[in-house]
């Protein structure tokens, strides 16, 4: 079946800032090396990571993957040992059963990458990984996920970091969704991943047993970062930030140039972007004038002293925010790239500076790969209606004003009647300079009127025909709420349970498959069972 693929820069699914970085045009004050093969030799060439530092990161996966690791993951993280080995990274929260499908399509995307490098570069190995967003906060946002529209969502009272949850409670969810497809050709199999993966003590244990499950036979590492001896190697990052503020500084900086240039800022920094981790709460760390700390909550105090022999000792109590945490994981990988979404792009784009204060190496950034999973009958519904994808990138009224103006047997297309009355007013507006200036207000208000009064016209003339035509408009919102669900899009929205449970491991296949460009793309991917 063939698949249809799309450039970001030709389709509106970024903003400004990503779209120019894709494109080329985005100054290289903002990132490093360009993302293609001569930027992955030059970023090998130029990432130094030690091997005391190595040894650390070996010893610690070795200890999150005990009791369920394959050969081939203990292969790959012993290869991380090796001053030739490197990782390519993504991340991503906890989501409850890996939440929206893009979950997947980072994972699929990484190791599609890691495994075209290794052939590319044979004196190098390239281990992908899946940083697990352990230590994040915002429950709300990982505790649920939508199947064919429906919302499934898990209640819990815990608080703190969401990695260190006890898994209590969702069994109930994984039954309600299993009960949805009881003869779905691989729900056996699904309800086997979802039992045996959340049967783990905490929600990060889980996670990296479902995700271990789904693509560990590919060589994938998943890290939790939330561990003493990992937060340990990033103790000069802390201290420098708690002393220096230095992280606020430079992205006020790099904002301003940003801002200066059009583009939109995904994140303002505070003065410090550290959290203080307790067993069930994550609190922001916050400066009290000279030489004094507090959390916000004002539940403790230190002087610069004491806060920074407490990082010292116990570094794992020191937790970064969205911006730091990027520098965190270049501290304890040694890597080459980050794949991640748009969001993410737009704030990792604000850090160039911020990480050369730190004297780390600015990662080569990727945006991961989309995609849209289509069955045959979608596919043949498209067809009838002569639809193109591309214009699902439409919202669905300008969808449908679209197809109204297409088929109808009346012309609906005012674009001529509206620049005859932009000429006409124009005209106008010379004779009245020419004439009497005082004239000039009364004809920018009949403009203000025709226009208007032409705008209201094509709207009536648009919804009489919609009703003329409202089997045909029918028909465009049923594909459309099939295609973008709940008006979004379907990667965002819906889990890959109920393509998983057509497809089975096939999916996991067809998307790392199907992942096979450096720079993302958004593709559209036919399937059938």
């Amino acid at each position: 079946m063939a698949n249809t693929t799309f450039d970001f820069t030709d389709i509106p699914f970024f903003n400004s800032l990503v779209k120019d970085y894709l494109s080329g045009e985005l100054s290289l004050d903002f990132y490093g090396e360009q993302a293609d093969l001569e930027g992955f030799k030059n970023q090998i060439e130029k990432v130094q990571f030690s091997k005391s530092k190595r040894e650390v990161l070996v010893a610690s996966l070795k200890q999150q993957y005990k009791g369920f690791s394959s050969e081939k993951t203990i292969n790959q993280i012993t290869s991380l040992s090796r001053e030739n080995t490197y990782t390519i990274t993504t991340g991503h929260q906890l989501n409850l059963a890996t939440g929206p499908l893009y979950f997947l399509y980072k994972i699929a995307h990484v190791i599609s990458l890691s495994e075209y490098l290794n052939t590319q570069f044979t004196n190098c190995h390239f281990v992908p990984v899946y940083w697990m967003a352990t230590e994040d906060h915002d429950f709300a946002e990982i505790n649920h996920f939508f199947n064919e529209g429906k919302k499934f969502v898990w209640e819990s009272e815990q608080e703190g970091a969401v990695g260190r949850f006890s898994t209590k409670g969702i069994e109930s969810i994984i039954n309600a969704l299993i009960g949805q497809y009881t003869s779905a050709p691989f729900n056996d199999e699904l309800n086997t991943l979802l039992v045996d993966a959340y049967k783990e003590r905490s929600l990060s244990e889980a996670t990296r047993k479902l995700v271990h499950q789904l693509f560990g036979d590919k060589g994938l590492v998943v890290i939790d970062a939330d561990c003493k001896d990992l937060k340990g190697l990033a103790t000069d990052l802390w201290l420098k930030e708690l002393k220096t503020s230095f992280s606020a500084i430079r992205v006020a900086e790099q904002n301003t140039r940003l801002e200066a240039k059009g583009y939109p800022i995904q994140v303002n920094p505070r003065e410090i972007n550290l959290f203080y981790l307790e067993e069930n709460k994550r609190t922001r760390i916050t400066k009290e004038g000279v030489g004094a700390y507090s959390l916000a909550d004002q539940s403790m105090r230190w002087t610069e002293r004491e806060l920074l022999d407490e990082v010292q000792t116990h570094p794992e109590r020191i937790s970064p925010n969205v911006l730091l945490r990027p520098l965190y994981q270049e501290t304890i990988l040694p890597n080459l790239a980050y794949i991640g979404g748009g969001g993410e792009l737009s704030y990792w784009l604000q850090l160039k500076t911020t990480f050369e204060s730190a004297n780390l190496r600015f990662p080569i950034l990727l945006a991961r790969n989309s995609f849209l999973l289509v069955d045959q009958k979608t596919v043949k519904k498209c067809k009838v209606l002569d639809l193109d994808w591309i214009h699902f990138f439409k919202s669905k009224d300008a969808l449908i004003n679209f197809e109204i103006r297409r088929v109808s047997n009346i012309d609906l297309d005012f674009t001529q009647a509206h620049k005859l009355l932009e000429d006409q007013f124009i005209r106008l507006r010379q004779i009245a300079s020419e004439t009497d200036k005082s004239f000039e207000g009364a004809v920018n208000a009949q403009e203000k009127k025709q226009k208007k009064g032409l705008q209201q016209l094509e709207k009536r003339l648009l919804k009489a025909q919609k009703r003329v035509l409202s089997d045909h408009v029918s028909r465009i919102v049923e594909l459309y709420d099939v295609i973008k669900p709940l008006g979004g899009y379907q990667e965002r929205i819906e889990n890959f349970s109920y393509f998983y449970n057509q497809l089975g491991k096939t999916l996991i296949e067809k998307l790392v498959r199907e992942s096979v460009s450096i720079q993302g793309k958004f593709i559209v991917m036919e399937w059938d069972t």
